[in-house]
């Protein structure tokens, strides 16, 4: 697109910008259902990698993690010969997802497992995994976390691999199935689990089976810290909301329990409300009941709000009556409701049994829905409900929505991962294995479920000076040419007055001053402007410190793939000595 066809598209947004009906309210959040004519693009036909597999960038571009095994060696998928046939691929979409390309692969041997995350600049992808690189005695290998970003605008790696958790050791000293999270802020947590030993550092009790967590905090890694307070902490997941990192794991009690846990990265502790039981005893309500019968794998998911919904599976034997379970809990009360049964599945078991054909991902509207096929019917189908506080929609036990018909035993197994980040508004993404790859790229899709598939991003941190709390900003639908967009303001100084900033440029400000630009000189220290300011818009929060903005979108083919870009300048006096803060940066990508 030419600088003069952009100047035209932003002197006509502009016009509409201001011509647009404001209203100084609490932000409206609009709820995009499953739509009939689901877009189910094909992602390099290869296997993804959970837990994380798609992240999105502030420039609208998809990414994935796929695994994919090159069919170089033969035998047994365990065999330590196998070590240079693993990879880890990074593909990536510049059309919402209807073709995948590949832009890189991580930089181990025997790759597997990891899990993606942008970062907070809207384009570096945070990327951990585990694997062998070599590393194998006779029968066995020994695995090791890692982690490394990716410069999506140079596409290139940054800097060499990073060894969070050594393996050394096949049996005693084995690492694997990390996950990562990024908070607000910027600090970066990796989990993972252990399994008969902890590595050098570890901070707390050691033994068996247990989950680490260590945190990136400006330039340095933490000692990895032991996530679960009862015995055994395995499969965990981590999510995060503003400062905090949830985390969810099986325990030992409960025979076995599905717990969750919370981390403060501004203190760097662990909640004082200690671990969270997903169905708490009477007599002991900071523990699971002894009668659970949980497996391994449990997903959680954080809403903007810090509602949490948990899902899990459980059996009533180690040889079946499986079901598929949600759980709710109120921002605020570190307690779970009674859990919803979402689905019977009697083929499941319980305890050290790894299901990872059921997860969460979150819609266009902030609902959030389970995705998931059935042991029973040995995963030929794919499945979904929305989940509530109140509830599944539809209703358990009446029939699932089917998103697909399989074709062939084991299609939705082994690993489906739903996209739920709760930074930003995309439609709900899926992706699938559809028949584990050997040899060439088979067998991998991802899978829209929306009417639109632009996308929002937050890029760029926001500040607060000496305030309790950062100011936001967020789109509040899914953009799309030819329809309304949405933008909610929230958290900011109550009754106050703000600078709404829209620019098309996030890499030079007036078309000279390299971006991000710090605002000390401001008197606005730890404040950076993400973009450029040709456009500004002044508007007044309410007493609850909220306003929102509609405006539509023209219909206009020039706006598809476009990204815009929004920060506000907020009034704060008393913050610093320039008496104002920034929120977070937002693209916005309508399609």
């Amino acid at each position: 697109m030419s600088r003069s066809t952009v100047q035209k598209c932003l002197t006509l947004l502009a016009a509409l910008l201001f011509g647009a009906a404001l209203t100084a309210q609490d932000p409206v959040i609009k709820r995009a259902g499953i739509n009939s004519k689901t877009k189910q693009p094909e992602l390099a036909r290869a296997m993804l990698a959970n837990q994380k597999s798609i992240a999105v960038t502030a420039d609208g571009r998809l990414w994935a993690l796929v695994h994919w095994e090159d069919g170089s060696k033969v035998g047994s998928k365990f065999d330590p010969s196998n070590n240079t046939s693993r990879h880890l691929l990074l593909m990536q979409s510049k059309d919402a997802g209807k073709t995948w390309t590949q832009s890189s692969k991580v930089r181990t041997s025997g790759s597997h497992y990891g899990s993606i995350a942008t970062g907070v600049d809207g384009y570096t992808l945070h990327i951990t995994w585990y694997a062998w690189n070599g590393k194998k005695d006779s029968l066995n290998w020994y695995n090791t976390v890692f982690y490394a970003s990716y410069d999506t605008r140079k596409a290139i790696w940054k800097g060499t691999d990073v060894v969070l958790v050594p393996g050394s050791n096949s049996r005693s000293q084995s690492y694997a199935t990390p996950d990562i999270a990024i908070s607000n802020k910027g600090v970066i947590g990796v989990v993972f689990a252990c399994a008969r030993g902890v590595p050098p550092s570890w901070v707390g009790a050691g033994g068996s089976w247990n989950s680490g967590l260590l945190w990136k905090k400006g330039a340095n890694w933490s000692k990895p810290h032991r996530i679960n307070a009862d015995t055994t902490g395995v499969q965990v997941n981590i999510n995060a909301h503003r400062d905090d990192f949830w985390m969810s794991y099986r325990v030992a009690t409960g025979g076995y329990g599905i717990e969750v846990r919370r981390f403060d990265t501004i203190a760097e502790k662990f909640g004082s409300e200690g671990e969270i039981p997903v169905v708490a005893d009477a007599n002991n309500p900071k523990r699971n009941v002894r009668t659970l019968f949980a497996n391994n794998i449990s997903h959680l998911a954080v809403q903007p709000s810090g509602d949490l919904l948990l899902l899990y599976a459980n059996a009533t034997s180690a040889r079946g009556g499986g079901k598929l379970w949600f759980a709710y809990s109120k921002s605020g009360s570190f307690k779970f409701q009674k859990p919803f049964q979402i689905d019977d599945d009697t083929a499941m078991a319980w305890g050290n049994n790894t299901y990872r054909f059921y997860n969460l991902t979150r819609d266009g509207g902030g609902k959030v829905q389970v995705i998931y096929s059935k042991l029973v019917e040995k995963n030929r189908h794919l499945y979904t409900r929305f989940l509530s506080a109140t509830g599944t929609i539809p209703p358990y036990p009446g029939p699932a929505i089917k998103l697909r018909t399989g074709t062939a035993d084991k299609q939705f197994f082994p690993y489906i991962s739903g996209y739920r980040i709760q930074r930003g508004r995309t439609t709900s993404m899926v992706t699938y294995s559809d028949l584990r790859p050997i040899g060439p790229l088979t067998g991998g899709a991802v899978r829209f479920l929306g009417a639109h598939t632009g996308v929002g991003v937050f890029k760029g941190a926001g500040c607060s000076g000496k305030l309790a709390q950062v100011p936001e900003l967020e789109a509040s639908n899914i953009p799309a040419v030819g329809f309304n967009l949405g933008l909610s303001m929230s958290r900011h100084p109550v009754s106050t007055g703000a600078l709404l900033f829209l620019g098309l440029d996030d890499k030079k400000l007036l078309g000279v001053i390299p971006l991000p630009f710090q605002l000390t000189v401001f008197g606005m220290p730890g404040c950076f402007l993400s973009q450029d300011i040709p456009v500004i818009l002044p508007y007044a929060v309410n007493a609850k410190g909220e306003f929102s903005l509609i405006l539509k979108l023209p219909n206009d083919q020039r706006f598809n793939g476009l990204p815009l870009f929004w920060q506000s300048y907020v009034i704060a006096p008393g913050a610093n000595t320039g008496n104002a803060i920034l929120t977070n940066g937002l693209s916005t990508v309508a399609r």
